[in-house]
């Protein structure tokens, strides 16, 4: 999907303070799936999600659901979630393409059930093919 595109965005960027940061996919369950995958700016990676496209009532589109480190702007400012659980949507239309993805706020402590601090939205459009 990459191209010339007239895009309108508004997202969150990840990192992770650890460098050793490692994805948490089963390779046996996202085997014969289409994956996102998401980078730094120096190229190590944010965070992947995968999922099968959907091809039902003249709609063609892709799910999935990932965990992934703070957003960049909140890791040094935030302390009362660690873990951005993301839930990317995304679709197809005839003159071009949206990822529409929910962002939920975790504090995810061991041993016990995650606790949902807050919820963002974001949305990319991608236009004029």
């Amino acid at each position: 999907m990459e191209g010339c595109y007239k895009v309108t965005f508004s997202f969150a960027e990840t990192f992770s303070p650890n460098k050793d940061y490692e994805y948490h996919n089963d390779p046996d369950k996202a085997k014969g799936t289409w994956t996102q995958k998401v980078f730094q700016v120096d190229d190590s990676p944010r965070y992947e999600g995968y999922g099968t496209w959907v091809h039902v009532d003249g709609r063609s589109f892709w799910e999935s659901k990932a965990d992934a480190p703070l957003p960049r702007r909140e890791h040094t400012k935030r302390d009362d979630y660690n873990v951005t659980g993301r839930f990317s949507h995304v679709e197809i239309f005839n003159d071009g393409w949206v990822l529409d993805q929910d962002n939920d706020k975790i504090l995810r402590v061991a041993g016990k059930e995650d606790v949902l601090i807050a919820q963002e939205k974001g949305i990319e459009r991608f236009w004029g093919w």
